[in-house]
């Protein structure tokens, strides 16, 4: 019975948390948004028991005092389902690869599964990361942004740089990796609608897209923002011969802007630009529902 009780007690603790992050700013440990007369009193004690064991157990694995780590468990719940076996497996094979206590933590607090997948495996994938010889740093700094690139088998990753291969080059792949590494998990067809609407709607080249780093936004971002430039009168096509005489506003000014800059560039008002918003919304899920039915045929 006291067995089924603490099982009962760490989902209810769970939902907890993932409750009060979505709606409650106050960590659980100082405040919980349930009520105690909501929770039955048989499962007070062992949902008690529970975290402190956990966050004792999670303390010493990881070398962390226990405010630290109720103050990980509170940003990431998920790190309670783990045994002690699999955070001191991963944090020892993190830690000999040259990551800080504070980039595996980032990574784990982004990506907790991490702590479901073998030891084995992440290593194979930490190898290959280290075999395409970037250095050290910018490794660490593309897997700090995306750490669920440890999830990819190398053969995975071997499989999409080859696909990558088919749209831009290998030194242009690296500078992805690391300023857009979701490039490297995102659905293909998604990476290739992106590339196709900036190369031949947008009218700009590969060397563009990188440097601007224009595939880490979606699809509809991307539209969006093109087609209000375009339709204000802010931005035209570059054509040919005379594309280069074409002054258009800068792409990370279009792209990678807060609405306010962005429509500084056509004076038009935050209320127009939401409409334009909606409007275009309507326009792709109608073009979306067609291409489904025209496959379907």
């Amino acid at each position: 019975m006291f067995t089924r009780n603490l099982v009962i007690a760490k989902n209810l603790y769970l939902k907890t948390v993932v409750y009060q992050r979505c709606f409650l700013t106050r960590p659980l440990h100082s405040r919980s948004f349930v009520k105690k007369s909501s929770i039955p009193h048989t499962l007070l004690c062992p949902m008690k028991r529970y975290l402190s064991s956990k966050i004792k157990e999670i303390s010493c694995v990881a070398g962390i005092a226990e405010e630290d780590a109720k103050k990980l468990v509170d940003l990431t719940p998920q790190l309670l389902e783990y045994s002690s076996g699999s955070w001191e497996g991963l944090l020892k094979l993190l830690s000999s690869h040259g990551l800080s206590q504070k980039q595996i933590f980032k990574m784990l607090s982004d990506s907790p599964s991490l702590l479901a997948i073998k030891t084995d495996v992440v290593a194979s994938t930490l190898d290959y990361w280290r075999s395409l010889k970037l250095g050290e740093a910018r490794v660490f700094n593309i897997l700090g942004q995306c750490p669920s690139l440890l999830l990819l088998k190398p053969s995975y990753l071997q499989k999409r740089i080859k696909m990558l291969n088919s749209l831009f080059t290998s030194e242009d792949i690296l500078k992805l990796a690391e300023t857009c590494p979701q490039v490297l998990v995102e659905p293909w067809h998604e990476i290739q609608l992106k590339t196709d609407y900036l190369l031949f709607v947008v009218g700009i080249e590969q060397p563009q897209i990188i440097k601007s780093s224009l595939l880490k936004y979606s699809l509809k971002h991307i539209k969006t923002r093109h087609q209000f430039a375009l339709h204000s009168g802010c931005y035209r096509k570059p054509h040919g011969k005379h594309k280069n005489l074409v002054k258009n506003p800068s792409l990370r000014l279009i792209f990678n802007s807060s609405i306010k800059d962005f429509l500084k560039l056509s004076g038009l008002t935050v209320e127009e630009y939401t409409v334009f918003c909606e409007l275009m919304e309507k326009k792709m899920k109608s073009e979306d529902e067609d291409m489904l039915k025209n496959s379907s045929e």
